[in-house]
């Protein structure tokens, strides 16, 4: 009976994942950064409720806590470099693979998507070719 029930959730949630993704192509840009806020508290929600009460249960808590603090103070950093210099978060991420902007891009669901924390266009950086402009704002 219980795998009846995980099969029905996981079958409902399936298609309320696959209809709010149908919804979300017909709606407006201007409520795109409301629901990508949405969905960062949502994985904020299942993180802090669910998967890091567990890494304490598991390991020793001193470890898990200098884990996840060192992960959220690096991020900020790396955010807050990208806001100063002005770098896009995609050549950010671009350079961490080791890959160009346009490399990177072809990877991503939206290939011609560029946006920065500093809410700038990032224009030509230092690890792309110089001829290589396409894609940028």
């Amino acid at each position: 009976m219980t795998l009846g029930w995980i099969l029905v959730a996981s079958f409902a949630g399936g298609t309320l994942s696959a209809g709010l993704a149908a919804f979300a192509l017909f709606v407006r840009a201007s409520w795109v950064p409301m629901l990508v806020s949405y969905a960062i508290g949502a994985l904020l929600g299942a993180a802090f409720l669910e998967v890091i009460p567990h890494a304490f249960e598991k390991g020793p808590p001193r470890e898990a806590a200098i884990s996840i603090l060192a992960g959220i103070f690096g991020f900020f950093v790396l955010e807050k470099l990208g806001a100063v210099t002005g770098v896009s978060n995609l050549h950010i991420y671009a350079a961490m693979r080791g890959d160009t902007l346009e490399a990177f891009q072809r990877t991503r669901n939206a290939p011609g998507a560029l946006y920065s924390v500093a809410g700038v266009g990032a224009g030509n950086l230092g690890w792309d070719p110089p001829s290589d402009t396409a894609g940028h704002r």
